[in-house]
């Protein structure tokens, strides 16, 4: 692309016929982008969403396993 101008008052000409291509472009280009982040948070939502419930599982079964331990303790006996 070029620029061509006379000066402040003067007139001034953009020599580009893909200029407008080229808007349409990033246009497009940015949407896919924009597309693709969103996308990308979701994914790490649904991952996040997902741990958790693997957390709340896993405290679960520590909670469960202790209960088993307890009741499975030796009695010292004289």
């Amino acid at each position: 692309m070029s620029i061509s101008s006379t000066g402040l008052y003067g007139s001034a000409t953009i020599v580009n016929t893909d200029i407008f291509d080229d808007v349409q472009t990033l246009k497009e280009e940015m949407v896919t982008l924009s597309t693709s982040y969103l996308q990308t948070i979701q994914e790490h939502r649904e991952d996040i969403s997902q741990n958790r419930l693997d957390i709340s599982q896993n405290r679960l079964n520590i909670s469960l396993n202790r209960q088993d331990v307890s009741q499975n303790r030796l009695v010292k006996t004289h």
